[in-house]
């Protein structure tokens, strides 16, 4: 092959016009970049074809408006490659959600804010459709609306993707920013659960507590260990590796000035709230809304700023969970009124006179719906491992909340506090709801989820090469099921490649919970043990 100024001579067995793959880059002033690949051919010539440089540029566009370019990718690329193209940073912050969202993208208000009504229109659209609708049977109307939601948006998009790709395409570009955002933001949405622990606890002698611990504590472990053993049988009869996968957004970064903002229109509607706490004729606890939201941003955020190490302690949550309990108790202390009653104006259990811990849990919906567009980004994985999460994930569902329901009556807890961590091994997004059908607290619910999830994410990596489980479908089955995001997160921090796996791991794990415990048979079941 050579190249002059006003010819190209490509060697090939019927001409450039008929070559397979444009390996090689042609520039319009004659340059020729880059190398031709070995090629078999079924005959081989020696001829040597002359092609004017304009033909031959023209017949190059065509090859890359066909995918047939230098760029073309292998059937399968090394997982160092993937790592690098993942740009994935894993840590324990977030419940994965600083992995999963925040381009760092130029965000349109106008869109975010339609794409986001959207999102909360259609979630409580669906919890009207289900709870009022006279011609479904019982069993449906009793389903989790959010879940219910969630599953009919990514199967909605699957078929309108099978209809038309573009079109499929331009519906989630309009909402991917305001699902990024709902993802990035999504502790803050099951924070007021743990602060009302405070609450909730006083009810607790320390003898209960400390065999709600060895529940929990224990319960993990039994979980990881089953999901382990099943996923390993599930998957000798399987012979799929973990495969290709979409590549994870990276993360935006938490930053300072973030602290800083919100901290300043916390105080300024603080002191909007202290000098007019019934402005426009609203309730107290709503004119304080923005400011106890302020709190539990700002203590987030500051969470994120601990240095990792820590982090495996001590997890945003957790520090925006005591900053909101510390600012709390000065609030009430420089305005004459009891902890008590601060904490009744964060959360009133009322979206007719919402505090600011209303709200953000009102996000809940929104936020387990988000997770069907997350469905639909990673439908290859649904697809290419069908088998092992068709099998694994709704078996590892049934037997963390059968366990931990024998385990606690056994125990001798009280209903109440067994029924609050039964859903101690799913995400927080489900585990509220699944609370809440079986009769549990949410609050005990969600320090149950934190707990475990801790466990995981600090003990997980070591317990799987104790137990001499060493295939990768089998620890990410086994870690998202039994600790949820956090525990994913850990494993990710090792294989950045398995991080898309476990997110469809542990989004099924609690779709699965809710679905179960919405089923009149199961739901009294689990009540009568």
């Amino acid at each position: 092959m050579a190249a002059s100024r006003n010819t190209i001579y490509l060697q090939s067995p019927c001409g450039i016009a008929a070559f397979p793959s444009a390996m090689s880059l042609l520039k319009p002033d004659g340059r020729l970049v880059g190398t031709l690949a070995r090629m078999s051919m079924v005959t081989r010539t020696r001829s040597v074809h002359t092609v004017p440089l304009q033909r031959a540029t023209i017949v190059h566009h065509s090859l890359q408006l066909a995918d047939i370019s230098t760029n073309l990718k292998p059937k399968r690329r090394s997982s160092e490659r993937q790592r690098r193209e993942n740009s994935v940073q894993a840590t324990f912050d977030a419940d994965l959600s600083d992995q999963v969202s925040g381009h760092g993208k130029d965000l349109k208000p106008l869109q975010v804010g339609l794409a986001g009504a959207c999102l909360v229109a259609l979630d409580k659209g669906t919890a009207l459709a289900l709870t009022r609708s006279e011609a479904l049977p019982a069993v449906l109307r009793n389903l989790p609306s959010s879940t219910v939601c969630m599953i009919l948006v990514a199967a909605a998009l699957t078929a309108i993707s099978r209809a038309d790709q573009s079109t499929a395409k331009r519906i989630t570009s309009f909402f991917e920013p305001a699902v990024e955002i709902i993802q990035r933001w999504m502790p803050l949405f099951y924070t007021p659960a743990l602060v009302m622990l405070s609450v909730v606890g006083q009810r607790i002698v320390v003898e209960e507590g400390v065999r709600l611990l060895v529940l929990v504590a224990g319960g993990w472990v039994v979980t990881l260990g089953a999901v382990a053993l099943i996923a390993g049988l599930v998957k000798a009869g399987v012979q799929a590796e973990v495969g290709d996968a979409p590549n994870m957004s990276p993360a935006a970064p938490y930053s300072i000035w973030e602290v800083l903002t919100w901290a300043g229109v916390g105080a300024a509607s603080g002191l909007v709230a202290y000098l007019a706490p019934n402005a426009f004729g609203l309730h107290q606890a709503t004119v304080a809304a923005p400011f106890f939201i302020c709190a539990t941003v700002v203590g987030f955020l500051l969470g994120t700023q601990v240095p990792k190490p820590l982090k495996k302690f001590l997890h945003p949550v957790i520090t925006a969970t005591v900053f909101v309990n510390v600012i709390t108790f000065l609030a009430g202390t420089f305005m004459n009124r009891s902890f008590e009653t601060m904490l009744g104006l964060y959360v009133t259990k009322s979206m007719q006179t919402p505090g600011g811990g209303d709200i953000l849990m009102a996000l809940l919906g929104p936020l387990t719906l988000t997770y069907g567009f997350t469905l639909f980004r990673q439908r290859s994985i649904l697809r290419h491992h069908a088998t092992e999460l068709g099998v694994v994930v709704p078996l590892a569902a049934i037997f963390s909340i059968l366990t931990t329901v024998i385990a606690g009556r056994q125990l001798g807890l009280q209903e109440f506090l067994t029924r609050s961590v039964a859903a101690r091994s799913t995400s927080l997004a489900f585990a509220i709801p699944v609370t809440k059908a079986i009769g549990g607290d949410e609050s005990i619910a969600a320090t149950a989820a934190i707990v475990t999830g801790l466990l995981g994410a600090n003990l997980s990596l070591r317990l799987l090469s104790t137990l001499k489980v060493q295939n990768n479908v089998a620890r990410a089955l086994a870690t998202a099921c039994s600790a949820h995001g956090f525990g994913s997160a850990a494993l990710a921090s090792g294989d950045a490649d398995l991080m898309p796996f476990c997110l469809v791991t542990y989004i099924l794990m609690g779709a699965v919970s809710s679905l179960a415990v919405s089923i009149p048979v199961i739901r009294s079941s689990l009540l009568l043990l």
